[in-house]
């Protein structure tokens, strides 16, 4: 400790005798520590009882390589889409952190692909424009270029603008590194800014030449406009058609269209609340991305899942009529705070990976249960993957789309899917959940199947160790428990309807010996049922039941 606080005071000393050289003062008297080089030099001076002084300290020996590996491919993979998104968030953190500063401002971000002008040879850039906070050159030469130093949390920033600290201003990035993605797309990257509040004598341009392997140069640029405060340029690809394969926006889509920079931008951003603009220059094509807070709920849908141009379009025709004739029941959601974390509804379909998660407003993956965006917590530091900022929130959510769907005159397997998936996000779904009995049609309401027992007939069902492919498989008998009486009969639930067998398997599942029901399952919904009338359901483990078979992952269930 005493070393260490040695050379705390030694580098002190030294900038402040830099400093007084520099502003022609005399110095102090003391300039420096004496002997502060090493531990062992220290130690002359120090001395130590039971070890020995020593720098043992860790070291890093390439940062570049370090970087590569933990802020590029080594951490994102072969994703050369990440950098745009990276770029994006970084831009819309800015414009959301100009808001709290500056009444009455909306903030643009522009997205721009073109041919590099008087250059040698053929070259394409990428470049993310914003008018948001923007940066100072304190920024620009500290915490832009410290890995896995946030910028937004550092004490360079709450020094230039405490304000922020005050609004309580929660960034998208977090973590410091994704920047150094853009690495990812090429060697050539300059970065010019200036804060929003200062004059055009306030740019500075980061120059990157060879990558991360070489010093950047910080430049004072002469520019004429105004227009934006932070401008991210990366030279990219020798040709268009590499640029489109690195970026990954040359998709072909279910019509068999080619899913361009814009359309792409639209599908990865469905909660960004701020306006981009897309130029696609080397095409002449234009697009832009609205604001999806207000937007008309059919235009936003179409734009973020790609209104069938894009291969991640999943609205089929069924569900698309069906959702337009409901478009009331999407639902803005708010977390506690009041923050916008979502805009949903709950489908009574199977299957259909209809809803898209995102962490800070930009895709993350697929996902069932609903129809439109539910923005996460980053659950990985990709993040790819996300956690539910609060379950509670999202079961009153799942509460209130069952009352509306309620009102709806449903079929009965459309009322099984809609209880299975208002179930997921810890909603009850009693009122609603219905099981199919046999082979047939045969749905059945949590009453009706409650009469079913009462009139001394068992179902049987699977239990929790169904495996698909598996044609033997294990099964629970459910009976209403009276003292002293055994019931006898051989209905058998239907495990699945043949899409998810793991979903809704374990909506349906008699629990193993010493397990309790699943929580918002169907039997759960029976016993509760039951027990309001002074009655409890028996369920009884019995092995090898042959309840059904598999076949290519779909469940088809039997009576045998």
């Amino acid at each position: 400790v005493a070393y260490e606080l040695a050379r705390t005071a030694d580098n002190e000393l030294r900038a402040v005798d830099q400093f007084l050289t520099n502003s022609r003062l005399p110095p102090f008297q003391v300039t420096r520590v004496r002997h502060v080089e090493t531990p062992e030099f220290f130690a002359k001076h120090v001395k130590t009882i039971g070890w020995v002084p020593v720098n043992a300290e860790v070291k890093i020996n390439d940062a570049a390589k370090i970087v590569e590996l933990f802020g590029g491919n080594g951490l994102y993979g072969d994703d050369f889409s990440v950098p745009l998104r990276e770029l994006i968030q970084n831009a819309v953190d800015a414009v959301r952190a100009r808001r709290l500063l500056d009444r009455g401002y909306s903030g643009k971000i522009i997205v721009t692909i073109d041919k590099k002008k008087n250059a040698k040879e053929e070259e394409y850039f990428l470049r993310v424009e914003d008018d948001g906070i923007g940066m100072s050159q304190a920024i620009l030469t500290g915490p832009l270029l410290t890995f896995t130093e946030s910028g937004w949390s550092s004490p360079v920033m709450r020094r230039e603008r405490p304000l922020l600290l005050g609004h309580r201003f929660k960034s998208i990035g977090q973590f410091g590194i994704g920047f150094f993605s853009v690495f990812m797309l090429g060697h050539e990257v300059s970065v010019t800014s200036r804060p929003y509040d200062k004059g055009a004598d306030e740019f500075r341009t980061l120059s990157f030449s060879g990558g991360l392997r070489l010093r950047p140069i910080l430049k004072t640029p002469h520019m004429e406009s105004m227009t934006f405060s932070t401008k991210v340029e990366v030279v990219a690809a020798k040709d268009p058609e590499e640029l489109r394969k690195i970026m990954q926006i040359n998709r072909t889509g279910t019509k068999g269209e080619p899913l361009g920079l814009g359309d792409f931008i639209e599908q990865l951003c469905p909660l960004i609340d701020v306006k981009i603009k897309v130029n696609d220059e080397v095409n002449g094509i234009r697009h832009l991305v609205k604001n999806w807070v207000g937007r008309d709920k059919i235009e936003w849908l179409k734009g973020i899942y790609g209104d069938g141009k894009s291969e991640h379009a999943t609205l089929k025709d069924e569900p698309r009529e069906v959702i337009a004739r409901h478009l009331e029941f999407m639902d803005i959601i708010k977390d506690s705070s009041g923050r916008i974390i979502g805009q949903a509804m709950l489908t009574p379909f199977p299957g259909y990976s209809t809803g898209i998660c995102s962490v800070g407003g930009f895709k993350t993956e697929k996902a069932t249960s609903f129809v439109g965006c539910i923005d996460r917590l980053p659950a990985v530091l990709q993040r790819t993957q996300g956690t539910d900022y609060d379950r509670g929130i999202l079961c009153q959510w799942a509460k209130q789309q069952l009352e509306k769907w309620l009102k709806v005159d449903l079929l009965p397997k459309d009322r099984h899917w809609l209880g299975i998936h208002a179930s997921l996000w810890g909603a009850d779904p009693s009122e609603i959940a219905n099981c199919r009995i046999g082979n047939g049609d045969q749905w059945q309401s949590v009453v009706e199947v409650f009469e079913r027992l009462v009139n001394k007939e068992e179902i049987f069902a699977a239990t929790q160790k169904l495996q698909s492919y598996r044609s033997i498989i294990c099964g629970g008998m459910i009976s209403l428990k009276y003292p002293g009486t055994v019931m006898v009969g051989e209905n058998i639930i239907a495990a699945d309807d043949g899409l998810h067998p793991e979903s809704s398997h374990k909506y349906f599942a008699v629990p193993n010996k010493g397990d309790d029901y699943e929580e918002r399952g169907f039997l759960r919904c029976l016993d509760q049922f039951a027990k309001k009338r002074s009655m409890r359901l028996n369920t009884d483990f019995k092995e090898n039941v042959d309840i059904g078979f598999c076949v290519e992952a779909s469940v088809e269930t039997r009576v045998f």
